[in-house]
């Protein structure tokens, strides 16, 4: 399922992604352009939920102008993926420590 969801581009050139962290300056990076197929882009912006004032409500009961989902892979299929499975994948596959993904 991976395979149909990042770009082939993305996974014929893991192997480099790896490297060019290892080495970016001035602190371990990578940037990683075209990563999803646009397929799956438009999946993502398709159940991206409209703004809702009662997930806009701060710590002190007031209504701000962001709305926070608290899980992400509640949003929709596409996010519950995007959540488990693509930072696991720039972990295992690009040596990117968990904890920065």
């Amino acid at each position: 399922m991976i395979e149909q969801l990042l770009n082939k581009k993305t996974l014929a050139q893991a192997a480099a992604f790896t490297q060019d962290f290892a080495q970016a300056q001035p602190f371990k990076h990578v940037v990683i352009d075209d990563f999803f197929t646009p397929e799956y882009c438009q999946t993502l912006l398709d159940q991206f939920p409209d703004f809702n004032n009662k997930d806009a409500i701060d710590e002190n009961h007031k209504l701000g102008k962001k709305a926070v989902v608290q899980t992400v892979a509640q949003i929709g299929s596409a996010f519950r993926w995007l959540a488990s499975k693509a930072i696991g994948w720039l972990v295992s596959v690009k040596s990117v420590p968990a904890d920065i993904a």
